[in-house]
């Protein structure tokens, strides 16, 4: 049971952690009217993936849209691996409850695929050519470190995510 400022809410890994993706289920007391507009006082309207400044008085951006909603951390100019997070309020007996998908977007994603393949390549090329050997494979491994880097990146916010969209939802605005 977690408990947030305003209001309590109890949070539930669905489907874990996979690679790539969290699932988390979100309850609230809140009517899925007041936890959207709990949601909206945190969200800065634009896309999920644009040039932002610093994040200053909300800390999201993205698309609400009914009670549909996709949004990143406005840490975009420091982390291109941030998580998005896309949900629908769905209204239950006592408040509502979000399903909250957190993904990478297609960008990263499909930057860190290439990365590691052109990192698989040098390496084949080495050695089919017999040049892999001692101080050489710290240079063919390197490479490696950044799409690990990025994913850890993309992982390390991931919390941070779910936090600011559970405090959005479950907070009631007068």
């Amino acid at each position: 049971m977690r408990k947030v400022l305003v209001e309590p809410a109890r949070t539930r890994d669905d489907e874990g952690m996979s690679l790539f993706e969290r699932s988390v289920m979100l309850h609230t007391g809140l009517k899925p009217e007041e936890a959207l507009a709990g949601l909206e006082s945190v969200v800065k309207r634009g896309k999920p993936f644009a040039v932002d400044l610093p994040r200053g008085d909300v800390p999201l951006r993205g698309i609400i849209d009914g009670r549909r909603f996709t949004v990143v951390r406005r840490t975009q100019y420091w982390n291109t691996f941030t998580p998005i997070a896309a949900g629908e309020v769905v209204e239950v007996e006592g408040g509502s409850q979000v399903l909250l998908r957190c993904t990478m977007h297609l960008v990263p994603f499909v930057s860190l695929i290439i990365w590691a393949l052109v990192c698989v390549v040098m390496v084949i090329g080495l050695e089919v050519n017999d040049a892999l050997s001692g101080p050489l494979v710290a240079v063919v491994a390197s490479p490696a470190v950044g799409p690990l880097a990025g994913w850890l990146l993309w992982r390390f916010e991931l919390d941070a995510l779910v936090a600011d969209v559970t405090v959005g939802l479950t907070r009631r605005v007068r």
